[in-house]
């Protein structure tokens, strides 16, 4: 919508509230809710369950509170809908398309807010530090046997002059296995606050490591030891480490 336009209709909206239309419009919604107060408010309560369980579910990765939220914002203005089908105010194909943008602008609302809350929450900075590191060189992952893995240049090795084999950058954060990446605590915590600089991660390890198992960013924990480090064998040594899935350290 263009500036003119909604100007336009901001003017036309101020001049129908002097006139008094708006209170005459909120003065029959009033009145169209009180026939059936508790009926109203038990299907409210009920959309919003399901909307929340459906529909907005993936946006707890932004914040806990926003899924039911969301919902109760989509689920009263259905009921607004229904209202103003009924008054006349608007036909019923008005209400399905009404409706559906209502929903889309919703998702869209938290797909923004999801963005800015993986930007300034610190485990999702820790990776994402990490996979900036091993692209500058700065930082490098292994096999499991301490050598050049797979695809070694996304892992911040770099080709030899000569053009065969690989060299190791920066420090070894970690060791790649598969699927499964098992980075050393201390070494990425340290590669990570280097990169980061002035702006570095505002914790502690010890706390991120918890950051990290509520986002579910660990793939497992020792829960025998009651631990979030888990013991692996790599370069022929048992270390403890931490796991996550080499799908979330590479789509950051």
């Amino acid at each position: 919508m263009g500036i003119q336009r909604a100007s336009f209709l901001l003017s036309e909206c101020q001049q129908r509230a002097q006139e008094g239309l708006l209170a005459t419009a909120m003065g029959s919604y009033i009145s169209w809710i009180a026939r059936d107060y508790e009926g109203l408010q038990d299907r409210l309560r009920r959309r919003a369950d399901e909307l929340r369980a459906s529909v907005f579910h993936q946006a707890s990765a932004a914040h806990a509170r926003l899924p039911g939220i969301l919902a109760e914002l989509q689920a009263g203005f259905e009921v607004w809908l229904e209202f103003a089908v009924e008054a006349g105010a608007i036909e019923q194909s008005e209400q399905v398309q009404l409706k559906q943008r209502c929903r889309k602008a919703l998702e869209e609302t938290a797909a923004v807010q999801g963005s800015y809350h993986r930007a300034s929450d610190p485990a999702f900075q820790f990776l994402s530090l990490l996979r900036s590191a091993l692209a500058a060189g700065q930082a490098h992952i292994a096999d499991r046997h301490g050598m050049a893995p797979e695809s070694a240049d996304r892992w911040g090795w770099r080709p030899k002059p000569t053009g065969r084999g690989w060299l190791p950058q920066g420090s070894r954060i970690g060791w790649l296995a598969g699927g499964d990446v098992f980075l050393e605590s201390g070494a990425s915590y340290r590669a990570a606050q280097e990169l980061a600089g002035s702006e570095s991660l505002p914790i502690s390890a010890l706390t991120l490591h918890r950051r990290l198992r509520q986002r579910g960013l660990l793939a497992g924990v020792d829960a025998g030891r009651q631990m979030l480090l888990v013991r692996r064998v790599l370069e022929g040594c048992s270390r403890e480490v931490l796991h996550i899935k080499q799908s979330d350290l590479a789509k950051l």
